[in-house]
């Protein structure tokens, strides 16, 4: 062998076809695709990182001039060796020909989407990276210049904002702004909000913050925060990094943005990254400018990376110290995902303690029955398999498209093992796996089928009943096929004409959500008053209108505690107990923050005396609003607890609640003796109240608990009582009034 042959023969190459370049490869592997009818004679080569290229033929004859180069008509047919390819070239020389006559769990042909288009500058600062050579060759990358990435980087992913909305082919703007809220701004997602509200208890409406949306100074900075970066950004998607530092485990989020500062009103403060500018998010209560905890970014050009302060820093350290030498972890990434196909979105772990092999199973499952959909979906017992299949895994891609966008279910998993040799004994495993799983799926189908086709109010049940028959196509057509030490588990169908058609039906009743998200978020950005009947979409349309009415402010309660205290000066005894129940509704933490109407204001500040601001009415409470709407109707007594004598006469009793807010109560034994008195509502959750009757001797204060649509439970401490509803009202089946 010649020196020029040695020296040809250690060098790593990159081939040029029609244009595109993959790679890159030794020329052992070249020479395979050329005898395999993978190279046509009209392509070039390069060493790489170099631009002199030169005639494929040229290079082998000067390396082995017995080596025919085959033109197309003597390629490989389609699909031949196919699940048992050995050559890592395999991927990087697909044969010209060998697309799949049609859609199915095989190879997928590349396409470049929008949001890959620009992966190349959508995480490293454009293409001043790009000519520093930074960026791999045109084959499936990481969407960001490894040498940029911490050392310790075990996940990377890319996925469209909202990646949530499988029916939506093109995001509409309010959900992308919505998005961007959170995902930039540190503030919240409204769309994302909105959409998971419905059905949920007013505890969880609260503790997530619906109930703040329209009033919250905060989410309508945040959400021009996000509208400002949506006109700047180049594609709706977002990069995902974690990585780890010393004990601690980060992730920050990348954007490519034409800006040079963050929009809005969040209490910005500039701030310095390892000489990158950025900034970072300060409330009035924080003393320092930027804590670890804080929501910061900096920018490179118009590459913007967000995440915590201390994620930041860490990512910004790695960012602006470029080395050539990988991680172990980093070039596991970037041999995994060399054999992955460009999807909408896709995840590359790096040393999987973990497969998420439930993933279909569990994207699909109807909200209410995901923990029995999933165990009906996976097959039982195959613990032991799952972790033999870990422990051969070096690093794993997720591959996962949007279903409206793509017209196909589309999900795989691509695993690199840590050799050829292993990769056989995982594409085994692999295979076991998968004749489990169409067993599982075979036995259980009519499980699946009742329950995602069971009635629901959730869109997201809705739209996976219309998708439910190419998902159960595809996760019964799914297949095992290797490449070298690469193997696919790959689970796809095309959609049919009707279920395309099927999918534009769901798409088209999703327009009200659309539009009504379109018309919460763009009322929030102007400052105009939202829709109840927009917010009515998602809530419960007494709790929409609750949550548009203006609110009580600090200054607003004070001023009614000052005038409550003008008027009390000089009362008859009698008006005591009126007065100490005015102190009580019209505490700070009762009043402040509950909707008051104008016209309550207005009827509290006028009011001449104790009477009279004691008739209007106070700021309300959603609680309460809500609780008393499920208390209205009248109640019949079947049940107390204890059953002692001198309480029997309560089993004849009755209560009878009103629509003001305000509850009538009324307890007889035998017919004879009765008591009532006006009680007051309140509570702490939708599904229990506490109501106070000044009037009675026996119930004083009682909490009442609601069993369920059509009993409560009233208790005082002393006896409990089980009423039933004697008159039925189809209203009272949920929170919604009459």
């Amino acid at each position: 062998m010649s020196e020029t042959q040695r020296s040809d023969n250690d060098k790593i190459w990159v081939v040029k076809r029609n244009g595109e370049v993959r790679g890159p490869v030794s020329l052992s592997q070249l020479r395979r695709g050329i005898k395999a009818g993978k190279v046509p004679p009209d392509s070039e080569v390069a060493e790489e990182g170099s631009s002199k290229w030169q005639s494929v033929r040229d290079l082998v004859a000067r390396f082995e001039p017995a080596v025919v180069l085959n033109d197309q008509s003597a390629a490989a047919p389609p699909g031949s060796n196919e699940g048992d390819g050995d050559d890592p070239a395999d991927a990087a020389f697909p044969a010209a020909n060998a697309r799949p006559a049609r859609a199915r769990q095989v190879r997928r042909p590349r396409r470049r989407s929008a949001a890959f288009a620009v992966a190349g500058v959508l995480a490293v600062g454009g293409a001043a990276f790009a000519a520093k050579q930074l960026l791999a060759t045109k084959r499936q990358a990481l969407p960001i210049v490894a040498q940029k990435l911490p050392p310790r980087t075990n996940i990377v992913g890319q996925s469209r904002l909202r990646p949530d909305l499988d029916e939506v082919a093109i995001l509409p703007e309010a959900y992308v702004t919505s998005a961007l809220a959170s995902e930039a701004c540190g503030a919240v997602d409204v769309a994302a909000l909105l959409s998971s509200s419905r059905d949920k208890d007013l505890s969880v409406l609260k503790a997530t913050g619906v109930l703040d949306v329209t009033s919250s100074k905060r989410v309508s900075a945040g959400l021009a925060c996000g509208d400002a970066i949506r006109k700047t950004i180049t594609a709706p998607s977002v990069v995902s990094v974690s990585f780890g530092e010393n004990d601690s485990t980060f992730q920050v989020g990348i954007l490519q943005a034409a800006m040079d500062e963050l929009p809005g009103t969040l209490g910005l403060v500039r701030h310095n990254f390892s000489g990158l500018p950025g900034q970072c998010f300060k409330t009035p209560e924080e003393k320092a400018d930027c804590t670890d905890d804080a929501q910061a970014a900096f920018h490179d050009g118009q590459t913007w990376v967000f995440g915590k302060v201390a994620a930041i820093e860490a990512f910004a350290r790695a960012y602006t110290s470029a080395h050539a030498d990988l991680t172990t972890t980093v070039d596991i990434l970037q041999d995994t995902i060399a054999d992955a196909d460009e999807t909408d979105n896709i995840e590359v772990t790096a040393k999987p303690d973990t497969i998420p092999w439930t993933l279909p199973c569990l994207l699909s499952a109807p909200v209410a029955e995901k923990k029995d959909f999933v165990d009906a979906c996976f097959p039982k017992g195959q613990g032991k398999l799952l972790d033999a299949i870990v422990t051969k895994v070096r690093g794993i891609a997720i591959e996962r498209d949007i279903l409206g966008r793509a017209a196909a279910y589309h999900l795989a998993f691509v695993l690199l093992a840590r050799d050829t040799d292993t990769a056989r004994e995982l594409q085994k495993d692999l295979q076991d796996l998968v004749r489990d799983w169409r067993a599982q799926l075979s036995n259980s189908e009519p499980e699946l089928t009742k329950m995602i086709r069971a009635k629901s109010d959730y869109v997201h049940d809705a739209f996976w009943n219309s998708a439910f028959d190419p998902f159960m196509r595809a996760m019964r057509g799914m297949s095992v096929t290797r490449s070298g030490a690469t193997v696919r588990v790959v689970i796809h169908e095309a959609l049919r004409p009707e279920e395309t058609k099927a999918l534009k039906e769901f798409v088209d009743t999703r327009t009200q959500d659309q539009l009504a998200t379109a018309k919460v978020v763009d009322a929030i950005l102007q400052g105009t008053p939202v829709s109840d009947k927009s917010l009515a979409v998602f809530l419960d349309p007494d709790v929409a209108r609750w949550m548009v009415l203006p609110k009580a402010s600090e200054t607003d309660c004070e001023g009614f505690n000052a005038k409550l205290k003008s008027l009390s000066t000089e009362i008859p005894i009698a008006l005591f107990g009126m007065k100490f129940q005015m102190e009580q509704r019209f505490a700070k933490a009762a009043c402040i923050g509950n909707a008051l109407p104008p016209e309550s204001k207005t009827c509290l500040m006028s009011a001449s005396d104790l009477k009279a601001f004691a008739s209007c009415n106070p700021p309300l409470n959603v609680f309460a609003l809500v609780a008393s709407r499920k208390l209205e109707g009248q109640w019949v007594a079947e049940s107390v607890e204890p059953d002692l004598d001198r309480l029997k006469f309560l089993v004849g009793s009755e209560l009878e609640f009103g629509s003001t807010g305000r509850v009538a109560l009324s307890m007889t034994s035998g017919g004879t003796g009765a008591h009532d008195g006006d009680a007051e509502v309140k509570s702490d959750d939708g599904s229990s109240a506490t109501f106070r009757v000044p009037t009675l001797g026996k119930v004083e204060r009682a909490s009442v608990k609601f069993l369920g649509d059509n009993k409560i439970k009233v208790m005082d401490g002393q006896v409990e009582i089980t009423y039933r509803r004697t008159r039925f009202d189809a209203s009272l089946l949920t929170t919604t009034s009459k």
